[in-house]
């Protein structure tokens, strides 16, 4: 489990996050740029211009590669021969696919859960949740959006494999500018909040049909709200 602060926010990324040797100035571009791709300042698709980004963030041509470096490891961009990197996009079909793929990892490590859980995680979930509300009524997104993946990690780690959870730690990532999609629309945290906590009630009780109904809920509503923004027919 990774460490919490006392607001239950976790104090570490995952480490496939992490570059090698990246310098704190490296990770703080990358960090945010990531907080704008995934929130949607940076669209779909755009391009990432190594000479605007070196005059605005005062930086090396040297570390602003290396802070897109970082973003291609966190599958936020991509890199194309004499191309140069752009943001992560997708089409409805690949969204489609992609989602397909999540509810399989989720369902797979949902239903290897024992039962009862410890009673740790369910405190720290608790925790997390909290602290979730606390932020969403700050208008903290960026905290929301962590404390989001935390309380996700924290379930999944119910299920006592890692290889799966890796898995879906990197469908995670590849769907955050998704996912974050509705966080600014009216009345959209408090029902995920209100879902985190009936996925509480579920561990506590032992209850993986409902847990397994609730993630398939919970993850698709942002789907059909990205592809109402960004106008993508859904694949049939």
């Amino acid at each position: 489990m990774r460490p919490l602060e006392s607001n239950g926010e976790a104090l570490s990324l995952p480490l496939q996050n992490i570059i090698p040797n990246a310098s704190d100035e490296q990770n703080a571009i990358a960090n945010s740029l990531e907080m704008e791709i995934i929130f949607g300042s940076i669209p779909p698709f755009r391009r990432l211009v190594e000479d605007d980004l070196m005059e605005r963030f005062s930086a090396s041509r040297h570390r602003v590669r290396c802070a897109i470096d970082i973003l291609v490891a966190r599958s936020l961009v991509v890199r194309e021969t004499n191309k140069g990197a752009h943001v992560c996009g997708f089409s409805a079909e690949e969204i489609e696919q992609t989602y397909e793929l999540r509810d399989i990892l989720h369902n797979a490590a949902l239903r290897r859960i024992k039962f009862p859980v410890d009673p740790e995680i369910l405190s720290a979930l608790r925790i997390v949740h909290t602290a979730h509300i606390s932020a969403a009524a700050d208008g903290d997104m960026e905290k929301v959006f962590r404390l989001n993946n935390r309380f996700h990690s924290l379930i999944f780690k119910c299920c006592g494999s890692r290889p799966l959870i890796e898995a879906i730690e990197l469908q995670e990532q590849r769907t955050y500018p998704i996912r974050t999609n509705s966080f600014g629309e009216d009345g959209y945290l408090s029902v995920v909040q209100a879902e985190h906590k009936k996925m509480i009630d579920a561990l506590d009780h032992g209850n993986v049909e409902a847990l397994v109904l609730l993630f398939r809920c919970h993850i698709s509503r942002p789907v059909r709200d990205y592809l109402a923004r960004h106008e993508l027919i859904p694949a049939t």
